[in-house]
């Protein structure tokens, strides 16, 4: 359990959440606001079965790992054996209770694939880096701009301050499926917190809600990413 693949996966999640329930077959993981919520298959990632377990501290949990080149776990009743026959950690987990606001249901993302889709288009691991990076240069504009227009998608930066709005700008487009007009914004925190990868991205829009989300499939893990949309 908890096997290097694991690890790896969960430390670019980091910026998301620093506390998770963990569950097998399926973990679910999302940010305090709960408009970041993470699907990452276990099973596929991790071939060893576990029992439902909580960590508060996700971020000192995943160091313990860096003190061992190789290693096996295993979990007795609340405590998690890790060791590579020479040295040894026993951590103590957290009791789920605690850890309410985290147990988000997988039935979230059931919900979401039987929304339609009104737009469809990858999302290359460098086209990512470019949007961050841009972000990262004009720090006045705080959301991420999602923009269908004549069978293409735009993704701009922009900001809810109209003088901000006027001054800097970046944008990128990429090619898409779309079957619907539309602009949707997602907070520049949470975009820029998604870990790199390659993506197929999924428009999903509820007519009768008038409410979209964005659903990210990383084709290189097993995880799905679900994206809440500004009002």
């Amino acid at each position: 359990m908890i096997n290097k693949n694991v690890v790896t996966v969960l430390q670019t999640l980091n910026n998301i959440t620093n506390s998770v329930i963990f569950k097998y077959p399926t973990t679910i993981l999302n940010n305090v606001a709960g408009d970041i919520v993470v699907k990452l298959d276990m099973k596929k990632l991790d071939p060893d079965e576990f029992p439902t377990f909580g960590i508060y501290n996700l971020n000192e949990f995943l160091n313990i790992f860096k003190l061992f080149n190789d290693y096996n776990t295993n979990l007795i009743e609340n405590v998690i054996n890790v060791s590579d026959g020479k040295s040894s950690v026993q951590y103590l987990t957290t009791n789920i209770n605690i850890l309410e606001n985290y147990n988000k249901n997988e039935a979230i993302f059931t919900s979401t694939e039987s929304v339609p889709s009104v737009a469809t288009f990858d999302l290359s691991k460098e086209a990512l880096k470019g949007i961050k990076a841009a972000s990262g240069i004009f720090k006045d504009l705080d959301d991420i701009v999602v923009t269908s227009q004549d069978g293409d998608v735009f993704v701009t930066l922009g900001s809810v301050n109209n003088f901000n709005a006027k001054s800097n700008s970046f944008s990128t487009k990429l090619e898409a499926t779309t079957s619907k007009e539309f602009v949707i914004k997602i907070p520049s925190d949470n975009f820029n917190s998604i870990p790199l990868s390659n993506y197929v991205v999924e428009v999903k829009y509820n007519e009768s809600r008038d409410a979209y989300r964005v659903l990210l499939k990383s084709t290189e893990i097993s995880m799905q990413i679900l994206l809440a949309v500004k009002k």
